[in-house]
């Protein structure tokens, strides 16, 4: 990832290159990563929320097993990532709006996150932060969205004959559109996920309405 790829957690998209480049030093002598999932790249270009996230962590440990290089990179961090980017990080905005800090949806506004990756996302998190596993960037997720998000804004709307289906080799034609053949397959390859508890938000109500339509029992 270059420096102009990374996250823009900053007031304009190049806020942070402007910030690292004070001074030819500080990209000259930009410490290598020698661990997690950024190894081998230099700690200037992994974009800023990992940086902020390695800056708290650091900070609290200050007991380095690799004492040199692990000051080193704490003093780098210090100097270069600025306080509107540790503020904006952790108030996960980008141009003064909250989105999303990782995962597949990153950058998407956290008002627009899909319900069923909401619900997703509200599970797994809680689960993380209950056995105190969770990371900073997450917990500050959660926290928003139980703070903005209501239980009855998760509610998916029920699958009808007019609904479009959004996958497969039918997608984009109705419910009604698709014959009951495809829906028998589908069913079949639903069951277990149902059973096992595994069906949530949409695609329990598309199991719903397979069910309804091709006249089996949900069990």
């Amino acid at each position: 990832m270059s420096m102009d790829d990374r996250m823009p957690f900053n007031d304009t998209p190049d806020g942070w290159k402007k910030a690292a480049n004070k001074t030819a030093e500080a990209v000259i002598n930009c410490p290598i990563l020698k661990y997690g999932k950024h190894t081998g790249k230099r700690l200037c270009d992994v974009d800023i929320g990992y940086q902020v996230w390695l800056l708290e962590k650091m900070t609290r440990a200050r007991d380095f097993e690799d004492a040199e290089d692990e000051t080193g990179m704490l003093a780098w961090l210090e100097v270069n990532v600025s306080k509107e980017a540790i503020k904006n990080c952790n108030e996960l905005l980008i141009d003064g709006v909250a989105c999303m800090p990782f995962g597949k949806y990153r950058t998407v506004p956290m008002k627009d996150l899909p319900k069923d990756y909401v619900v997703w996302l509200l599970g797994s998190l809680q689960a993380s932060d209950n056995e105190r596993t969770i990371r900073p960037q997450g917990k500050r997720v959660l926290d928003w969205l139980n703070t903005n998000i209501k239980v009855g804004d998760l509610v998916p709307d029920p699958v009808t004959d007019t609904t479009e289906l959004w996958f497969g080799k039918n997608k984009g034609y109705t419910m009604g559109e698709v014959d009951d053949e495809y829906f028998t397959w589908m069913h079949g390859i639903m069951k277990d996920d149902y059973s096992s508890g595994k069906l949530i938000g949409s695609r329990l109500e598309l199991y719903k309405y397979i069910c309804n339509r091709i006249g089996e029992e949900m069990e």
